[in-house]
């Protein structure tokens, strides 16, 4: 035999044999400081406390690189069968998004952790607060749900997966009551109008924190917030939850100001018909102005003819970010298409930039200064592009510009705020030297 490979052979059996005293090299031998960390979890992972690294871990000698037996779920799976074939189950309307993803290590130290469930900590913070900054925001908030403000999310939710929303461990009201006994006097009086088993606690309270005392949503309508429930119900008392009006004649009670634009020239269907509830909601509200969807979302939901524009590559920016109250009034106008502006301004009020730019400009665009682009082009380019609004000024020139061409002038589109299939924002620039 080689001299060198003999010499190997020995070295090799020495380091794979069990030591003289007859003990097999334990992991902690070498990592002492993770046998410290570990050691200090209250809650450490069965494979650990047994000292069965080799569970999840290859043994890696001299390379001194950390290998795992597999990188993805199928590891954990291997000891919680449940979350295998089958999963989630059919009961489960909600599965949380890192299960889902298989990222079982996204909330879960694989090692030990001082929270139930090895659940992460992130410095101080719980890991759930990584992807849920909104909710951590609120822990700046006066008033704190007593859960909420000890950090034991698990009291109200679960991790992996709930026939409820938000991954509640029950339905809301059933929910408080593992806590809170709904039929005690105190409860009872403080709600003694909108009955305490006719609506969900959190129509008015924020399960979180709030700035006002009981957890009372700081988005709910102000009549709720003042317990004023029978401004609007007006037979709450006798158990009627129903409205004492159309919807219409109830918010205007108070809206005087939406009441003044039903009477413009030109009124949202919606509002026209005193269809309020259709895009606002009459208790609460995560959203501001207490809308029942994003706006964007709850626009698109009757008009449904932008979806299809929303995947053009040249979009406008308040479209595309769902913004549609940037340009229009969602309630009524005494503009065409319910816009806010019928001059400059409904452009330039976002386009800053550009309206500096014409401030010092010592040679305006010709259109611009015209001040009446959209009347400048030719008829037929106005039939065509009759469903834009015939405005004056910038924001015409901005639809619409004339490029002289012989043996007859044409049309190009610069902009067309809604998006343009053409992406003429981008065929400008071939066409900039005949402006």
């Amino acid at each position: 035999m080689n001299k060198h490979a003999l010499l190997w052979a020995v070295i090799l059996g020495l380091l794979t044999a069990p030591s003289l005293s007859g003990k097999t090299k334990e992991c902690y031998d070498c990592h002492q400081d993770a046998k410290q960390t570990f050691g200090a979890y209250k809650y450490v992972h069965i494979p650990v406390k047994n000292k069965d690294c080799l569970a999840c871990h290859d043994s890696h000698g001299f390379s001194q690189k950390l290998t795992l037996k597999a990188h993805d779920n199928s590891l954990c799976k291997k000891c919680h069968p449940k979350f295998g074939e089958g999963y989630p189950p059919s009961g489960s309307a909600y599965v949380h998004e890192p299960v889902t993803k298989g990222l079982c290590w996204s909330c879960h130290n694989p090692h030990g952790s001082d929270i139930p469930g090895l659940i992460r900590m992130v410095g101080n913070e719980l890991v759930c607060f990584e992807c849920h900054g909104q909710i951590k925001s609120l822990k700046k908030k006066p008033v704190q749900h007593q859960p909420f403000a000890r950090n034991e999310c698990s009291s109200c939710h679960v991790s992996h997966d709930s026939k409820f929303p938000h991954l509640q461990k029950e339905q809301t009201v059933k929910l408080c009551e593992t806590c809170h006994n709904l039929s005690e006097k105190k409860y009872l009086a403080k709600h003694s109008v909108s009955g305490i088993d006719k609506i969900d606690c959190t129509t008015c309270h924020d399960p979180h924190a709030s700035t006002l005392a009981g957890l009372i949503a700081e988005t709910a309508h102000l009549p709720l917030v003042e317990g004023m429930c029978e401004s609007c119900h007006a037979n709450l008392a006798a158990g009627d939850t129903t409205l004492s009006g159309e919807a219409k004649e109830l918010c205007t009670t108070c809206h005087d100001d939406i009441a003044a634009k039903l009477g413009m020239a030109n009124v949202h269907v919606p509002a026209a018909e005193g269809q309020c509830l259709e895009c606002h909601s009459g208790h609460n509200s995560k959203r501001e102005f207490l809308l029942v969807s994003p706006p964007g979302q709850a626009c698109l939901e009757c008009h449904t003819e932008f979806a299809d524009t929303l995947k053009l590559q040249g979009v406008h920016t308040a479209l595309k970010n769902g913004k549609c109250s940037a340009c229009h009034d969602p309630h009524g106008s005494p503009n065409a298409s319910l816009v806010k502006d019928s001059g400059d301004n409904l452009c330039l009020g976002c386009h800053q930039e550009i309206q500096d730019t014409l401030r010092t400009a010592t040679n305006p665009h010709p259109a611009i200064e015209e001040r009446n682009a959209w009347n400048a082009t030719s008829r037929t380019t106005q039939k065509r592009f009759r469903f834009l609004p015939r405005m004056r000024g910038f924001f015409a020139c901005s639809v619409m510009i004339i490029l002289p061409r012989k043996p007859r002038p044409i049309q190009f589109i610069c902009h067309l705020c809604l998006g343009n299939a053409a992406h003429a924002i981008t065929l400008m620039a071939p066409h900039a030297r005949q402006c």
